[in-house]
């Protein structure tokens, strides 16, 4: 009886290397993960508070039954110094403006905004038809 539960306190008082392995493993992900957001945490907030400014805009003509107009000089003005944006309006002929417009019935004349800072390039892509902005990686 006595040896039997000693073999058994033997057996529980460590780790495995495969706990070991799976531990080390895990941590090295979640590390990699927290230093990329950390990384990346303004290149966020700037693509975030120009895709609300857009949302905003968006929502603003279909509730005032009017069409918004907003140029790159507008979406520059509201970012931090430094930060290079270049607008592509009006994806379809004739691009007569580089306006980016959104109309009464939610649809706009479409478009990408090309942000570009800390070494990255970022797109935030106008939807034409139902003027949805989303983020392409």
């Amino acid at each position: 009886m006595v040896k039997t539960q000693m073999s058994v306190l033997h057996n529980s008082l460590g780790f495995t290397l495969l706990e070991l392995l799976v531990t080390l493993i895990l941590l090295s992900f979640l590390a990699a993960l927290g230093a990329r957001f950390l990384n990346h945490s303004g290149t966020s907030a700037t693509l975030a508070k120009i895709d609300k400014m857009l949302e905003y805009a968006h929502f603003q003509a279909i509730r005032e039954n009017r069409f918004i107009e907003l140029s790159c000089d507008d979406i520059i003005e509201k970012l931090p110094h430094g930060e290079k944006v270049t607008c592509e309006f009006n994806l379809f002929p004739p691009k007569i403006r580089q306006i980016l417009t959104f109309f009464p019935d939610g649809s706009s004349n479409g478009g990408q905004i090309i942000w570009h800072a800390q070494g990255q390039t970022n797109t935030l892509s106008i939807d034409w038809l139902t003027g949805e902005v989303s983020h392409v990686p």
